[in-house]
C-alpha cells in the first residue's frame, strides 16, 4: 500500500483499488504520462491510499505455478511486462507509413 496523509485533510480518505490484472500504478499516472488521480486528489485535500491486490503489482506474484501452464511460474516479470505492453504501448508498437 502507498498513502499520502495530509496534516489537514477532508474528513474521509479515498482508497483506490485497481481492477483485475493491474496494480496501484494505474492511479499513479495516465497512459500518456500525465499525473495520476492520486496526486490530483491530494491537491484537492484528500488523504489517498493506493492498494495492490494480492499477487498484483508490488504485492508480488508467486513463482509457484497455479497450473502447469501458468506463464509467470518461469518468469515472475511476465505479468508486469505483459501489462506494460498492452496498457502503455499497445500490441503493435510500430507505426507503418504508407
Amino acid at each position: 500500500m502507498e498513502y499520502q496523509k495530509l496534516v489537514k485533510s477532508k474528513k474521509l480518505p479515498l482508497i483506490f483499488q485497481h481492477g483485475g490484472a493491474q496494480s496501484k500504478r494505474t492511479w499513479e499516472s495516465g497512459p500518456d504520462g500525465r499525473e495520476g488521480f492520486n496526486t490530483m486528489f491530494v491537491r484537492a485535500g484528500y488523504e489517498v491510499y493506493l492498494v495492490d491486490q494480492p499477487r498484483s503489482g508490488e504485492a508480488n506474484l508467486s513463482t509457484e505455478a497455479v497450473t502447469p501452464d501458468t506463464p509467470w511460474a518461469a518468469n515472475p516479470m511476465y505479468g508486469d511486462k505483459t501489462l506494460y505492453v498492452l496498457s502503455r504501448v499497445g500490441r503493435f508498437g510500430k507505426c507503418r507509413r504508407g
